[in-house]
């Protein structure tokens, strides 16, 4: 799944924004939907943050900043979302 084109198929096409503002509230919203609620089957039927909670004991662990080495990264004026 390529995040950018599943959020225009998902939030972007057939809608109007009155304002640059509101689409990016619009994308920082729907990265936060993306990492937390969204399930996918390449990770199990998970959501990436359910995915990433998983990590065994043995296995890499976060960064001081709290990223995964090797894992892609959005990040917004408010936060620090994971993508997968």
């Amino acid at each position: 799944e390529g995040f950018w084109g599943i959020l225009k198929q998902e939030r972007y096409y057939g809608r109007r924004f009155t304002s640059k503002r509101e689409l990016v509230q619009m994308i920082e919203t729907y990265i936060h939907y993306y990492n937390t609620r969204r399930v996918q089957r390449k990770l199990g039927v998970l959501t990436p943050m359910e995915s990433t909670n998983l990590v065994s004991p043995h296995k890499k662990r976060p960064a001081a900043n709290g990223c995964w080495p090797g894992k892609l990264y959005i990040f917004s004026l408010s936060s620090c979302c994971l993508l997968y």
